[in-house]
């Protein structure tokens, strides 16, 4: 092998590694595209997005084996961008004029889970299992109203966009929290299935295939943990889409592992170079 090809192999392997770093960071915020006029009385509009942000209502059960249940209704309030900003021309609840007239239209969603917890000095470790669902659905005319994670008024014609299922996820109560006046006591990942209903494919009009995971993150007030049965809690979350579209993106721990192979063979190569 000659001295030029070593170092090109070099270059090639350390540009790939950097290449997957890039790509895992990114993974929260790959693009998507809405058409809000397939929403109907919402005139035409279309944009591009990478998150979903709003505020939600948990009622959590604590049960004495070491298991929970949870069940939230998290109700969107903006857009946001790929680069972490927030999309302003857009017809949905929180949107300013002109887009706060005539037209504007809600987005909620409901969340099922449950799994495991363990108590330690450091806080408590939420644990979900696969099996929980996820609802995403649009409110055309903006007059769905919400009873703690109940959905009332008039939701006849409501219409479902995206459904999964629960396939995983995480979340942290910090120690130290107390009940009265605590906020921003934890935070959570949760993963889910993701796939589009057919007025959905008309929403999300892009990527084609769609995305077929969803990540749902945020922070949440306080939870007694020692408080076994059903308590409510609320938080902001952040919904994302990854996985299929323009870009497949690995499981992190195959991105780990071949971006470890890809650093040890640049590793390796320039130990070959300099002898």
């Amino acid at each position: 092998m000659t001295h030029r090809m070593k170092k090109t192999l070099l270059a090639t392997a350390a540009t790939a590694a950097l290449a997957l770093c890039t790509t895992a960071a990114n993974a929260a915020f790959q693009p998507f595209t809405v058409d809000e006029g397939s929403v109907p009385g919402t005139a035409a509009n279309t944009f591009e997005a990478g998150k979903l942000t709003g505020n939600y209502v948990e009622d959590v059960t604590v049960n004495r084996d070491g298991t929970f249940n949870t069940s939230l209704l998290f109700n969107a309030g903006t857009f946001g961008d790929v680069q972490g900003g927030t999309v302003s021309n857009s017809f949905l609840t929180s949107a300013s004029a002109p887009f706060a007239a005539a037209g504007q239209y809600g987005i909620y969603a409901t969340l099922t889970g449950n799994g495991t917890y363990v108590t330690s000095a450091s806080g408590t470790l939420f644990t979900f299992t696969p099996g929980g669902t996820l609802t995403l659905s649009i409110d055309p005319t903006n007059d769905t109203t919400f009873s703690g994670i109940g959905v009332a008024g008039n939701t006849a014609n409501d219409f479902t966009i995206g459904q999964g299922l629960v396939t995983g996820g995480e979340g942290t109560l910090r120690a130290g929290c107390v009940p009265s006046g605590s906020i921003n006591c934890g935070s959570f990942g949760t993963n889910t299935s993701f796939a589009l209903t057919t007025q959905g494919e008309s929403y999300f009009t892009l990527p084609r295939p769609f995305y077929r995971f969803s990540l749902e993150s945020g922070q949440f007030d306080f939870i007694d943990v020692n408080n076994f049965g059903t308590q409510r809690t609320t938080g902001s979350l952040d919904a994302v889409f990854i996985g299929g579209g323009p870009t497949v993106i690995p499981e992190p721990g195959s991105i780990a592992l071949l971006g470890i192979g890809l650093l040890g063979l640049a590793i390796g190569l320039r130990r070959h170079v300099r002898a």
